[in-house]
């Protein structure tokens, strides 16, 4: 058995100490472990001696990807009218590789797993990736997405209502319609007085939160 020895000055009169340790990892969880800090009672110098932890730390951040990749897959084929061949098809992936991912049988490299997580967070980026990246297309899908979520936050009262009710024509306005009639189309369709009355809108925003 290897004698556990003070790198600094050689004794062996080593006091070994357990301190709980959290790891977290976006849409993983976390895990919770024991991480090992070393101190001599001689000479005072206190850390790893012996590489302990680095092995516990690789194991449950391991874990978590590993639950982190199952839990956005999931939740893709929960919540998002898709599967996965026509997201791998968006993707250009290989032919079954997210569910050989979501089963563990491969894991996802570190460029893999942050556009998983990217996907989980603006999951709009999956159109942008069915219409090819290009770039109008993208514009518009964002500019869809941002126009949406922002008046998800937004209070009408019976005041502020004729201005910032969000219309048929609005909605219509922010469709993703993907031809060269989009400008021509939102000129027409979106009102003036919704667009005044989107000005107020970050004073609403503000007051909420």
């Amino acid at each position: 058995m290897t004698k556990k020895i003070c790198p600094a000055c050689g004794t062996e009169d080593i006091i070994e100490r357990k301190t709980p340790h959290l790891i977290n990892e976006a849409f993983g969880g976390g895990r919770e472990i024991d991480i090992v800090e070393d101190r001599c009672k001689v000479c005072g110098t206190v850390g790893d001696f012996f590489s302990q932890n680095d092995a516990l730390i690789s194991e449950a951040i391991d874990q978590c990807k590993s639950l982190a990749v199952k839990n956005i897959l999931q939740d893709f084929l929960d919540h998002a009218a898709t599967s996965m061949s026509s997201m791998e098809r968006a993707l250009e992936l290989p032919q079954r590789t997210l569910t050989k991912w979501k089963n563990g049988q491969t894991k996802p490299s570190a460029a893999g797993f942050a556009l998983l997580k990217m996907l989980r967070i603006f999951p709009w980026l999956l159109d942008v990736a069915e219409n090819k990246f290009d770039y109008e297309k993208g514009q518009r899908i964002h500019i869809n997405e941002a126009v949406r979520k922002l008046v998800s936050h937004i209070s009408f009262d019976d005041t502020l209502s004729s201005n910032l009710k969000i219309s048929t024509s609005y909605n219509f306005a922010f469709n993703l319609t993907y031809d060269d009639s989009f400008q021509k189309e939102y000129n027409e369709h979106v009102s003036q007085e919704a667009i005044e009355g989107l000005s107020e809108a970050p004073t609403i925003l503000i007051e909420q939160y």
